[in-house]
């Protein structure tokens, strides 16, 4: 909590996630959204669903029904966080939700410098923000197409942004 409140009084950009287990959806993100209630407007919120200790893995409603359940109660569009596997059984989401893509082209990648995005996202368009490396570090290494604008939109749950960006306007718009 000391670290989300610092973050945003330094004004930057916020997000929450849940780590499905497959219990209950509808449970799930009520838990969620009791935990992380003081950020709700100010964070995006994001579905994490992986195939590791989840019980509903496969399931393609499970995650849709976690969703609806976060946009009605709060009426903000949480996003999906997966990878190629996870993405394709929640392919009716696509286009309806942001994509948190987890895709690690060199898993001994440390380096800053976005590695060439290898991936077919379909039936999403794009990805919203991209997990590029995972191998153990202090820190996993994500990249958005979203500018501060468009995520800010997305956590108040006024809308979810259409705009994509170049990587190279990434740098100018969103890492300062």
């Amino acid at each position: 909590k000391e670290t989300m409140t610092a973050a945003i009084k330094a004004g930057k950009l916020i997000g929450c996630y849940h780590y499905a287990s497959g219990a209950d959806p509808v449970k799930e993100a009520d838990y969620f959204l009791k935990v992380a209630k003081d950020y709700i407007g100010k964070a995006i919120l994001c579905l994490d669903w992986e195939h590791y200790k989840n019980k509903a893995w496969g399931d393609k409603k499970w995650c849709s029904k976690f969703i609806d359940r976060v946009k009605n109660k709060t009426g903000i569009t949480c996003g999906l966080y997966s990878g190629t596997d996870g993405i394709k059984q929640n392919a009716s989401l696509a286009n309806k939700v942001p994509l948190w893509f987890a895709g690690y082209p060199n898993p001994n990648y440390n380096g800053w410098v976005l590695p060439k995005f290898k991936y077919n996202l379909s039936p999403w368009t794009d990805y919203a923000i991209w997990q590029f490396t995972s191998s153990g570090e202090k820190v996993d290494r994500n990249t958005t197409r979203m500018t501060k604008d468009a995520w800010k939109t997305l956590a108040k749950g006024t809308g979810i942004p259409k705009k994509i960006i170049t990587d190279a306007d990434v740098r100018k718009t969103v890492v300062s």
